[in-house]
């Protein structure tokens, strides 16, 4: 909710892709800041607790919107400190809710489970941009951003009520270098892993289309804030059904050539969005989008999961959030700039066309990820 809330603020305020793409570029500047820092965090204190303490940050900085927009002060760099601080506490608290992940399922069950976390997260991101829309429309957007702060309390008890222990196997330990650095040569070294971080990052800094949701429905296709919401819910619905498919379909071989086909078809999807000028056709692609990036995701993880000890999960995952986050900031700053100098269906086709050539790149130099089967 917050993230639509904030694009169609800034946009409102300033009427510039520019600032949109500024939007993302702020999001990246505590990614490389604290991304590792985070990783040792979730190594060496109780994830539990680490997870309670940024989502209460979270739910503060939630209110700090509702209150400068109803009070008539809110400024663009208003949301781009707000959404760096929220990039801050979802860097930090990121690693220590992955790595929580496997103490809650037998290992047997983990791509199930990570599958099913990713259905109930993608609604999530199903409900909340359409409630989004819905509410700026009807309500004004200080409104939405109250509403969004209310719907942030029910996970805190959520957190409490686990039973499983958040404490990191092996013996206490402090923050290091050393233990950084070990984070890293472990990504480097497992080249399966590597791989998938590279793919990830290649393809969604020339990919990333949410940014530019609200000049499509604004300016090519006609819709107004409730337009958007729906733009920004269809690929959620694709995700939870990519999902469900997973879930289905029990231990697919061929993790990795099926990671690499969602994103060539993520790619050809992105070229056919940029073409579109139908409502209903765009939002059967996003929905597309949604479901091969929710098939490349849930694979990815769980082979990050599987393959990372305990003791490492958090820097590993600390790891996959900088290039995943750090390709979503990126890429949107990217696709404001692109879509500045060629329009945004331009943006979109090139991205497209330079994903796919970057799967394929992946696909031929780095050999263990189109063979890998765990």
């Amino acid at each position: 909710m917050r993230q639509i809330a904030n694009l169609w603020q800034v946009y409102e305020l300033s009427g510039s892709a520019i600032q949109l793409g500024l939007t993302g570029l702020f999001q990246a500047l505590p990614l490389f800041a604290l991304g590792l820092f985070g990783g040792a965090l979730a190594d060496i204190m109780n994830r539990k607790s680490l997870i309670l303490i940024t989502h209460a940050i979270n739910f503060i900085l939630a209110l700090v919107l509702t209150v400068l927009t109803m009070s008539g002060q809110i400024q663009v760099w208003h949301i781009f400190l707000v959404t760096s601080l929220t990039s801050a506490i979802n860097i930090v608290g990121g690693p220590a809710r992955m790595a929580m992940v496997p103490r809650l399922v037998p290992q047997s069950h983990l791509m199930n489970a990570i599958a099913f976390n990713t259905t109930s997260g993608q609604s999530a991101f199903f409900l909340g941009p359409m409630a989004a829309g819905l509410a700026i429309d009807a309500l004004g957007i200080g409104q939405t951003y109250l509403l969004n702060t209310l719907v942030l309390v029910p996970p805190i008890f959520a957190i409490l009520a686990i039973r499983a222990s958040g404490s990191v196997e092996g013996g206490r330990r402090v923050a290091s270098l050393q233990g950084i650095w070990e984070g890293m040569h472990f990504v480097w070294r497992e080249r399966v892993i590597f791989g998938l971080l590279l793919l990830d990052f290649g393809v969604t800094v020339v990919g990333y289309f949410r940014t530019l949701l609200p000049i499509f429905a604004k300016d090519i296709l006609k819709q107004g804030a409730g337009g958007l919401g729906l733009l920004s819910s269809a690929p959620a619905v694709g995700s939870v059904l990519g999902a469900m498919v997973l879930l289905l379909s029990g231990n697919l071989r061929n993790k990795g050539r099926l990671v690499l086909v969602s994103a060539a078809f993520y790619g050809v999807a992105l070229i056919i969005f940029g073409t579109s000028s139908l409502f209903w056709l765009s939002l059967l692609l996003v929905g597309v989008l949604g479901f091969t990036d929710a098939i490349s995701v849930t694979v990815r993880q769980t082979t990050v999961q599987l393959l990372t000890p305990d003791q490492l999960r958090g820097r590993a995952f600390s790891i996959f959030s900088i290039f995943a986050l750090g390709a979503n900031s990126v890429g949107a700053m990217e696709a404001g700039i692109v879509a500045a100098l060629i329009g945004a269906p331009g943006a979109m086709m090139l991205g497209g066309a330079i994903g796919i050539a970057v799967v394929l790149g992946i696909a031929v130099g780095i050999r263990q990820v189109r063979q890998y089967d765990a």
